[in-house]
């Protein structure tokens, strides 16, 4: 006769992380099929599910989740993004690379969706097509899109412009904490410890305080 609210689910969101990270592949699966049969239209179960499958080495498995996760959420971008580097990860990039382009068969119409999709362009290397993306994202003002345009620069080959448009996006709001932190991600991932270490301690000394 109890009530499922939302510290219930987190707990289960919890329970299932912990057994993926200890290798229990068969625990963490059925807690996720716990969560679907509770709400069978939850994309990012499927998504987390898919996961679990992928580490496990049941491919047919997760690319039928991770199928399922994108028809629900058609327009979150961060998840074919994540769905491209998990996939990658485990050596299947070309597969990862067919999310990439499903996702660019989405009509984008807000800056957020346009940063999407020119991050993805860039992921794909056609950087002529990330620049308008990107572009596009800032003139509806989405200012978020300077990062990854910082990243194009870079893989252009223009480190020092790409830096100062990462220090002009911080500078719009210099205690935007998760801001940092991503750009840190994404620097240690092109590469460039130097810069991503820049920005882990300085949103490290924010939140500090």
């Amino acid at each position: 006769k109890g009530k499922i609210g939302d510290i219930e689910l987190d707990i289960c969101y919890y329970k299932a992380l912990a057994q993926y990270k200890g290798g229990d592949y068969k625990d963490a699966d059925e807690t996720y099929d716990s969560l679907l049969t509770y709400d069978d239209e939850n994309a990012d179960a499927y998504f987390l599910r898919g996961c679990v499958y992928l580490a496990a080495g049941q491919g047919k498995k997760c690319v039928s989740d991770y199928n399922q996760a994108v028809e629900l959420a058609p327009d979150n971008y961060k998840l074919y993004i994540e769905i491209y580097e998990n996939l990658s990860a485990f050596d299947y990039e070309d597969k990862g690379k067919e999310y990439l382009k499903l996702a660019l068969e989405q009509k984008a119409s807000k800056g957020e969706e346009y940063c999407g999709q020119g991050y993805i362009y860039l992921l794909l290397e056609d950087y002529e097509n990330a620049d308008k993306m990107l572009s596009k994202a800032l003139e509806k003002g989405y200012d978020k899109a300077m990062m990854y345009q910082a990243q194009l620069l870079k893989a252009q080959g223009d480190s020092q412009k790409a830096q100062e448009v990462y220090e002009e996006y911080i500078s719009k709001d210099p205690e935007d904490i998760y801001a940092l932190n991503e750009i840190g991600v994404m620097e240690m991932n092109a590469g460039d410890s130097e810069i991503a270490l820049r920005a882990f301690a300085k949103a490290s000394d924010l939140g500090a305080y």
